[in-house]
């Protein structure tokens, strides 16, 4: 199967990526690294109680 050499639409961890940043890091400041990786497994650890939610916001 052909892939466009840059086609960020299709790959799905592109669009995770994009979603844990729209959600924990745009428009905070973090006083610490520590608390961006709390910030980041708090996202994961929320999403991961509803994987269905998750496919279908991923799989569109």
């Amino acid at each position: 199967m052909f892939f466009p050499p840059y086609s960020p639409q299709l790959n799905l961890v592109e669009r995770l990526w994009g979603w844990m940043k729209k959600s924990v890091i745009y428009n905070v400041f973090f006083s610490s690294v520590e608390d961006i990786g709390k910030a980041v497994k708090g996202f994961f650890d929320e999403i991961s109680k509803n994987l269905s939610n998750v496919v279908d916001r991923l799989c569109y």
